[in-house]
């Protein structure tokens, strides 16, 4: 963010400069001078009375200007000439982050210092360090020179900053009412300013859903004074069961009727809230496993609504979370998925990566035509393939690195849709390349049968 002050930028909108030394980053021609431009020593400055302690507090200053730099002496000046200034702003020592503000008659506004601290540390309260610094200008009618060059600063002064206090309607604990049982939510490191978000996993039985599992949200005091603290239900616009929607001040509780492990979130300054399922991982039963739980390929989530692995299929299978209580199968078409839905199908068994969205509850099934190795050692050009075992967990083969450093990664269908990378014992989709130090051939053997997913690399 920056920003020219405001005298400077008419000045400079009025008048077109010839082609000439460019001025800092402001877009500033210098004309050839009919005065030789001010040695920085020609100028003596001063903070003003706000920058002269250690600290300033913007509270104090709200819809103000705020008084910064004075101009002590001017040494040669050109007759009729000013001195105008910019004061940057930093929250790096080095200024390498410095935003810029506007200074008029030597005081800058009090929005502006805000907007600038917003930018460098977001709506947090907290007081902070700053560091500025101000930029000096000769105006002599159409000109403007900088003082000292392109690198001089004047008054370079550290300060701890107290921000205007934008009292926004978050507080920083809430709790998840279930049932007159309050648990604390989830929520990150920031300042409930700046992340509104707050969450927590609920595991409903099937007993909860067949009943009703009923929630609220209720703030820190509700735990020791419910009639002076607040509790946020869903708005009467929505519906209770509605797995996402607005909140509301004392509005009526949500409900969640199927069974499950699931995530809730709330936007506690937006009031609005979403339900989604929280599994950590499914399972994917079908003949390939005999139906089994114990036996399957699973497929894993970083968001608890993105599901992804690799699944040997015989025919057909299904998704479930760890149990027959909760599974999925075909919807109305393929691609879309039902609680309790019939078994999706397939035209030809093999191995598949499946891709799972359980909050738009859809399906997307690659089989895995080919899956082998690539990198440096054939030029990233055509992947070396790998040989499967009869239930597709492993798949192994043998490879020649010709360099002390080898860098390379498993690829499928021999393009880059779908690939894996990283650790050798925490492989993950589109991870990073795989280094393997040492000329000779090699034994690779990639075991897709567990979570994480991991491979070997045995010298021969």
């Amino acid at each position: 963010m920056k920003k020219i002050g405001l005298y400077l930028l008419g000045l400079l909108t009025a008048v077109g400069f010839a082609a000439c030394d460019d001025k800092s980053d402001l877009g500033i021609e210098q004309k050839n001078p009919q005065e030789a431009i001010m040695e920085a020593n020609g100028l003596t400055v001063a903070w003003q009375t706000p920058l002269q302690g250690g600290s300033i507090d913007l509270n104090q200053y709200a819809d103000k200007v705020i008084p910064v730099i004075s101009t002590v002496e001017t040494k040669d000046l050109p007759a009729g000439a000013t001195v105008e200034y910019e004061m940057q702003i930093a929250s790096m020592a080095d200024f390498s982050n410095a935003e810029t503000v506007a200074v008029e008659d030597g005081a800058v506004r009090c929005s502006d210092w805000e907007a600038a601290y917003q930018e460098l540390y977001k709506k947090d309260p907290t007081p902070r360090v700053n560091y500025i610094r101000f930029i000096a200008y000769v105006v002599d009618g159409s000109q403007v020179s900088r003082l000292g060059g392109e690198d001089f600063y004047y008054a370079t002064k550290e300060i701890t900053v107290t921000p205007i206090d934008l009292k926004l309607p978050v507080e920083g604990t809430y709790y998840l009412n279930a049932g007159g049982k309050l648990t604390k939510m989830s929520h990150s490191s920031q300042h409930q300013y700046d992340d509104p978000n707050f969450s927590i996993i609920v595991e409903v039985s099937a007993a909860e859903a067949a009943a009703g599992y009923k929630w609220t949200i209720v703030n820190e005091m509700y735990q020791s004074n419910q009639q002076a603290g607040k509790q946020y239900g869903v708005s009467e616009t929505g519906d209770p069961a509605d797995m996402s929607g607005s909140l509301a001040l004392n509005g009526q509780a949500g409900v969640i009727k199927a069974a499950g492990t699931y995530k809730i979130e709330v936007n506690m300054l937006d009031l609005t809230y979403k339900i989604n399922y929280a599994f950590t991982q499914l399972n994917t039963p079908g003949p390939a496993n005999g139906w089994s739980f114990d036996n399957n390929m699973l497929l894993t989530t970083t968001d608890y609504i993105h599901y992804n692995g690799y699944v040997y299929i015989q025919g057909e299978f299904k998704i479930a979370a760890g149990s027959w209580s909760v599974n999925w199968g075909v919807g109305a078409s393929d691609g879309l998925l039902t609680p309790n839905g019939g078994n999706i199908k397939v035209a030809s068994d093999g191995l598949y990566y499946v891709e799972v969205n359980l909050n738009e509850l859809t399906y997307k099934l690659t089989k895995i035509e080919s899956l082998g190795v690539i990198g440096g050692f054939n030029g990233w050009a055509s992947q070396s393939n790998l040989t499967p075992s009869a239930d597709y967990k492993t798949w192994t083969g043998k490879v020649t690195f010709n360099d002390a450093k080898n860098e390379w990664k498993f690829r499928m269908n021999d393009n880059w849709g779908i690939n894996l990378g990283g650790a050798l014992d925490n492989l993950v989709g589109g991870g990073d390349n795989i280094v393997t130090n040492g000329a000779g051939t090699y034994t690779i053997t990639l075991n897709l049968g567990k979570i994480p997913y991991s491979a070997t690399v045995v010298k021969d």
